[in-house]
């Protein structure tokens, strides 16, 4: 009997998992797409500082009531040229829940004119390698017309 597990090797969820990390970085590096992970194993924190792009990541399961204005107008401020959103299914039901919703399918259709209230600013997302994970497909994204690909499903 052997002391290593090697359970996820022989049943293919190894496999599983490098083929979904590979189309991810894939997909974020080229800016033509967005990615929407459905697969909380696979960690997008560092994505941004390991494909050298200069980006900035947000936890939504994290976020207060008032964080949402105070982060869009930083994104826009220091222009960074990746987004990456953690926890999309995860948005605390409070004030900003709607914006939250509102950026995140923005940011998966690669609009390029998001506007940022108040202040009349707006963000480029078309330009911005974008990445955003789920631990499931969020509801208010389905029936939405966006420019991503599903990777993990």
């Amino acid at each position: 009997m052997s002391v290593l597990d090697l359970g996820d090797f022989d049943n293919g969820m190894m496999d599983k998992e490098v083929e979904d990390l590979c189309l991810l970085r894939n997909v974020f590096e080229r800016r033509f797409m967005s990615a929407l992970v459905i697969n909380p194993g696979i960690d997008v924190k560092n994505l941004g500082k390991d494909m050298g792009v200069r980006s900035k990541y947000i936890d939504l399961s994290q976020t207060s009531k008032g964080d949402y204005n105070l982060f869009a107008l930083h994104l826009n401020q220091f222009g960074y040229d990746g987004l990456i959103i953690d926890n999309v299914d995860k948005i605390p039901r409070n004030a900003d829940r709607e914006d939250w919703e509102c950026f995140v399918r923005y940011a998966l259709k690669r609009e390029n004119e998001y506007p940022i209230l108040p202040s009349g600013e707006s963000i480029n997302f078309g330009e911005m390698h974008i990445a955003t994970r789920a631990s499931e497909y969020p509801e208010y994204l389905k029936g939405e017309s966006l420019q991503m690909m599903v990777i993990g499903a």
